[in-house]
Formats: structure tokens, C-alpha cells, sequence
């Protein structure tokens, strides 16, 4: 296809749709969390059998953060007497990290996509949405650009700052 003497590409760009639909988005919150766990135990052996060593330990690790929810009351105790929501949006960040690493390190893998839809799942019931990680090394950014930036001012470090915050607390009482 060609649009005003350009090639369009097949591959999604901020004004095409994206090639991937999932599932709708579960209704409750511990159905999303029981299938994102379905579809992340999926990638994550999907990950390890296709040499992305990364997306798994990140995938493992959201795992973990969500794996204790196996049914109505052990949601109903996490949910009420622990940090389930921070739980909740670090296993979304994590998995969607791990998605961004599968697509990078195995390219038309199957677990980037259940990856994917696992953080759509999740992505309603996140208390911060719209937070998202960004899975570049700054070792990628060329070394002149590091020249053209001014140099930041000195930052205290965290002793000196602990010793002014406790010398203003002195002269405060």
C-alpha cells in the first residue's frame, strides 16, 4: 500500500492499529488476576524454551508478586490485610517489561504476545495506569550526546543530607 509516495509498512505506528487484539479485559479483579497468571506461567516457558532469559526472570519475578491469589479468599486476604494494589502494579510493570525484552531478544515469539494481553488483563485494576517501562540500555546512547548536555549541578549525597536534615531538626526542637 502506498499513501503520498511512501511504502506503508505492515507493522503497527501511532497512527496504524496494532496487529494484536486480546481477549476483553476481565470484569473482576481476581478473575484478571488468576488469568494473567495463566497467560504469564504460559510466556514464561515459552520465554526460557525460546533463549529470552530476561523476559523470564522478569516474568518470574511478577509471578511471585501475584501468585499468592489462587481463589476468593486468599484474594478477599491479600486484597484486604496486604499491599495487593502495589502489588498489582509492579507485576503489570514487570510484565510489561518482560514483553517489550521478548519482542527484542525473540522476535515473533508467542510469549510477547500472552505477555501482552497478561498486562491488559491487569492494566483496569492498576492504581497507576499510566506508568510504563522502558526496556533501552543507556549504553545505547551515543557517546557524543553525552558532550552536548550541560553539566547538572552536584547532587548532596545521601549522608550530608541526612546530617542537614537532622542539624534542621535539632534547631527546630
Amino acid at each position: 500500500m502506498r499513501h503520498g509516495g511512501l511504502a506503508l509498512q505492515g507493522a503497527p505506528t501511532a497512527f496504524t492499529p496494532f496487529a494484536l487484539e486480546c481477549d476483553p479485559a476481565p470484569t473482576y479483579e481476581l478473575q484478571a488476576l488468576l488469568k494473567a497468571q495463566e497467560k504469564a506461567n504460559e510466556a514464561a516457558y515459552l520465554a526460557e524454551n525460546q533463549g529470552a532469559e530476561h523476559a523470564m526472570k522478569l516474568t518470574k519475578r511478577a509471578l511471585d508478586r501475584i501468585s499468592m491469589v489462587q481463589g476468593w479468599f486468599t484474594y478477599y486476604a491479600y486484597r484486604m490485610y496486604s499491599d495487593l494494589q502495589t502489588d498489582i502494579h509492579e507485576a503489570r510493570f514487570e510484565l510489561e517489561q518482560a514483553a517489550q525484552s521478548v519482542y527484542s531478544e525473540a522476535p515473533g515469539s508467542k510469549a510477547g504476545d500472552l505477555l501482552s494481553c497478561a498486562v491488559d488483563d491487569l492494566m483496569p485494576y492498576d492504581p497507576f495506569p499510566n506508568m510504563h517501562p522502558m526496556d533501552s540500555r543507556l549504553s545505547c546512547m551515543p557517546v557524543l550526546a553525552g558532550l552536548a548536555c550541560p553539566k547538572l549541578p552536584r547532587v548532596p549525597s545521601t549522608a550530608r543530607r541526612r546530617e542537614r536534615m537532622l542539624l534542621n531538626a535539632s534547631q527546630f526542637l
